[in-house]
């Protein structure tokens, strides 16, 4: 008997060892079949359940793993390698708290495990809460400071909260601990492109793109940083092109819901007679600034779908009569669309790299969107009581604040200077929840912003272009209400950082009507303000 499970033992472990290599190997498949093979002589197995789970994960099969790693867990509560296995798969699937709650079990055991305060670090960077993952990738540093992860993590922390300089400081570490290190690199690129260093920051990415394999996710993500520099020094066809390795169907770069085509990209070749679907890749200031370009598209094919934001559909619809508009139509899982009534495609953001590959081919001509008639009498009808004074709209944010993005915004505490500007009536524009921001303006700033119980500035924006065009004139920050404002022909003073959609202009290249005000580097938005009140001034005399 003694003898019989001796060679079980000796047996399973012969199998075990052999999916343990398959696995090093990366021969995923191959080593869950010897892993199955000891769960059939031993269902509960530790090690062969927990390797199976893992293959899983290293398979990219998040969801596979999952059943295996829970039951593990509910047997097993606190084993320290799997609490950071079930960490990692609930990380894949997108599962940020569950994943943080299991790493955070895993220090509470054993506190001085480095790779998962690590990774709480990463994760919560990736849930853009970034006081957390500024906070443990500095204890992960405080247990091994000569690891260039920590480094890294904390450096990216303090990029996104704005801190460039001490951003740069840890990546410059990480580059003396590993100079060839593809990740600081390529950060380092970010913090010199945000400093205003084009050229060094394209030296970096170049310098990155020498350490990347060919045809890797990593090589397209340096490509496709590399445009934000390109572009912004004016150099557009280069910049275009790699733009769009950021947004390549089923790309893991892309921002937007993957797709899948079984037809071929159009790239601009004349296809009349052949149906072309225009589909939408990324937020809806982009989509408005991008579609400027539809109309033009004609004179290369005559039978367009658009597959745009629902948001957007009866605007386009009207705006573009001669092109049929729908919301995106596939399958979220696979990608693929649910339709099958074109024969070419193209994201709608790669319009550009056909039609706009130089400063002179923007046309800053009439504005292409078209409101509803009936709804602009409406609020003209509601505006008329304020006659004889000039109608100004203002945006002083996005919908999504944090460190970063907060240094392109203009807190409203700050227009006072603005609200002094005699002759003229403010409306709100700003959408989301800014209620208390407008309460706080009525009592400390003692102005009244009009705004519209029964007008949902982010989701009707029917009802916003028609407001729009009741105004004489939008201020605003970087935001889609901007966009909506050039594309409807709406006089704009647009207050934003220098950046690349600027590409090294003094004016803004998208739209006509437009008073650019630009906030150089290591200069606020919101110190902007002084500029916009002389235009302002002048503007309603």
């Amino acid at each position: 008997m003694k003898k019989k499970t001796s060679n079980l033992e000796h047996h399973v472990h012969g199998l075990m060892v052999k999916g343990l290599d398959l696995q090093k190997k990366g021969q995923h498949a191959k080593a869950i079949e010897f892993f199955d093979q000891v769960l059939k002589e031993v269902p509960q197995h530790y090690y062969a359940r927990l390797n199976k789970g893992l293959t899983f994960v290293l398979m990219n099969e998040a969801a596979s793993a999952s059943p295996i790693l829970h039951k593990l867990h509910e047997e097993f509560p606190e084993k320290v390698d799997l609490l950071r296995l079930c960490g990692k798969a609930y990380w894949m699937l997108n599962q940020y708290e569950l994943a943080i709650q299991f790493y955070k079990r895993v220090i509470q055991l054993d506190p001085e495990n480095f790779e998962s305060w690590l990774d709480l670090s990463a994760l919560f960077a990736a849930n853009s809460q970034n006081t957390e993952s500024l906070y443990f990738a500095t204890q992960a540093l405080s247990l091994n400071p000569t690891d260039p992860r920590g480094h890294l993590n904390l450096g990216c922390a303090l990029s996104v909260m704005g801190r460039i300089d001490d951003a740069h400081y840890c990546f410059e570490t990480v580059l003396k601990l590993s100079p060839d290190n593809v990740s600081a690199l390529t950060n380092i690129a970010v913090a010199q492109e945000k400093r205003g260093e084009l050229d060094a920051a394209l030296a970096s990415l170049n310098h990155a793109l020498s350490l990347s394999p060919q045809g890797s996710e990593q090589e397209a993500r340096i490509f496709y940083s590399k445009s934000y520099p390109l572009l912004a020094k004016g150099r557009l066809k280069e910049g275009w092109e790699m733009y769009a390795y950021g947004f390549k169907p089923n790309s893991k770069l892309s921002r937007a819901p993957k797709r899948n085509f079984n037809i071929p990209q159009w790239r601009g070749e004349t296809i009349h007679g052949k149906k072309l679907l225009i589909w939408r890749e990324q937020g809806l200031g982009d989509e408005l600034m991008f579609s400027h370009i539809i109309s033009e598209v004609f004179s290369l094919c005559d039978d367009i779908i658009i597959e745009c934001e629902e948001r957007l559909i009866t605007l386009f619809q009207r705006s573009f009569p001669h092109c049929h508009v729908r919301k995106q139509q596939f399958d979220v899982l696979s990608g693929l669309s649910t339709t099958n009534d074109f024969d070419f495609h193209i994201p709608m953001g790669s319009l550009t790299g056909l039609f706009r590959n130089d400063i002179s081919s923007f046309q800053r001509g009439k504005p292409y969107l078209i409101p509803n008639p009936e709804r602009i009498q409406d609020f003209s009808t509601r505006l008329a009581s304020y006659k004889g004074k000039k109608f100004v709209g203002i945006c002083w944010r996005s919908g999504v604040v944090n460190a970063d993005r907060s240094l392109h915004y203009a807190p409203l505490s700050s227009w006072k200077p603005v609200f002094d500007v005699k002759n003229t009536v403010f409306i709100n524009l700003q959408y989301g929840d800014c209620v208390s921001e407008l309460q706080q303006a009525r009592e400390t700033l003692g102005v009244d912003i009009i705004g519209w119980s029964d007008l949902d500035l982010r989701n009707d924006l029917e009802g916003l272009a028609a407001l729009m065009s009741n105004l004489d004139c939008v201020i605003s920050v970087g935001t889609a209400v901007a966009q909506m404002a050039g594309a409807l022909g709406t006089h704009l003073m647009l207050m934003t950082p220098r950046g690349w959609t600027l590409f090294g202009q003094n004016y803004y290249p998208w739209f006509g009507s437009t008073d650019l005000f630009v906030a150089e580097i290591n200069q606020s938005v919101e110190s902007l303000i002084p500029q916009v009140v002389k235009r302002l001034e002048v503007f309603t005399q």
